[in-house]
């Protein structure tokens, strides 16, 4: 613990120090605070956890892994390990989860996991576009998910980065939004599995409103037929989600620059001279 974040009365001693850490922890109600170790057993249990996922501290703290608490497919595609290297490798990760709580009910969360990076992790790799070049510029985003809360949290996100964002929980009705004005979007970011129609079936009812519009697909589990289906529109592969939003911005980012590129005849390349007329082009 850092002398410097406290005043050092309160760590007379490690039992105040606890003491105290505890009462904030337990006071904040609206958030979900988790403790776990590498191998994801939970340590640590706030009250905000077990209002957001119903488990009391006595049920999980040194019990359970924190696996229980990601929707299986995450689990099955190895969603959680991925989480925690990236976090191991880089110090943090934020990002849009898939969540399940105790009476099985899904919920999305945004998520933060602070781990302290490796030393030496990082890897060298090849160059990528800087934050700066990855923000937005005004582009237009119709952004189609039948979860309601990643829809709102998604658009506020994309939002802060520079998009222009119009959400929409049903894929019906977003598909009539932009059959009214095909030319008000520059992307579509769908989810795959939805009520009343699939991202797939959007996409392909979008694409014969307005051929070679960019498209994105996501879903949380990825079959290999699914991609063979996008693959078959044109499209790139789909998406693991949730996912981070520098994952999106960045998927965005490729979408633009290629897409100009093509029209000028340029290489894509990770630089903000295609990014910039990109963004002037719309």
């Amino acid at each position: 613990m850092k002398p410097g974040l406290f005043d050092s009365s309160i760590l007379a001693s490690t039992q105040q120090a606890v003491e105290f850490v505890s009462n904030i922890l337990e006071s904040s109600t609206e958030y979900s605070v988790i403790g776990k170790d590498l191998d994801g057993k939970i340590l640590l249990w706030n009250e905000g956890a077990r209002r957001m996922y119903g488990y009391d501290a006595e049920e999980v703290v040194g019990k359970l892994n924190s696996e229980i608490l990601h929707i299986p497919e995450d689990v099955a595609a190895g969603k959680p390990r991925a989480v925690m290297e990236a976090a191991l490798r880089d110090g943090k990760w934020e990002g849009v989860l898939g969540r399940i709580r105790k009476d099985a009910r899904r919920i999305s969360a945004v998520f933060h996991l602070y781990l302290p990076a490796a030393q030496g992790a990082r890897q060298e790799t090849t160059p990528q576009p800087s934050s700066s070049q990855l923000q937005g510029h005004g582009e237009r985003v119709l952004y189609v998910d039948d979860e309601e809360p990643l829809v709102f949290l998604m658009t506020r996100m994309l939002t802060k980065v520079g998009y222009k964002v119009t959400g929409c929980t049903q894929p019906k009705a977003a598909l009539e939004s932009f059959r009214s004005a095909p030319n008000d979007f520059d992307v579509v970011v769908s989810d795959l599995s939805m009520p009343q129609m699939s991202g797939i079936d959007l996409a392909r009812e979008v694409l014969q409103i307005r051929p070679g519009m960019p498209i994105l697909i996501a879903s949380g589990y990825i079959h290999p037929a699914d991609n063979e289906k996008v693959r078959s529109l044109g499209l790139p592969d789909l998406l693991l989600k949730p996912d981070t939003i520098e994952a999106l911005a960045q998927h965005l980012y490729n979408i633009f620059a290629k897409s100009q590129a093509s029209a000028s005849g340029e290489q894509p390349a990770g630089n903000s001279k295609v990014r910039g007329q990109a963004a002037s082009s719309s």
